[in-house]
């Protein structure tokens, strides 16, 4: 699982990618390098529009 945070007025915006469960096929640790740095990207993406969405949100930052 990777995860950012972000704070926000009032408190903190949590952002999390972890794989998915269910009726789909299961998912996989990265196996690459690449597939890591991919994921991060991803993560880094989403959390930075979230937060800007949010409004008054601070960029957010990984562990």
């Amino acid at each position: 699982m990777r995860w950012t945070a972000a704070a926000c007025p009032g408190g903190r915006a949590l952002f999390t990618l972890h794989p998915a469960s269910g009726n789909g096929p299961s998912r996989r640790p990265p196996s690459s390098d690449a597939d890591l740095a991919y994921e991060r990207a991803v993560l880094k993406v989403f959390a930075e529009r979230s937060a800007k969405a949010r409004g008054g949100c601070s960029a957010p930052v990984s562990p």
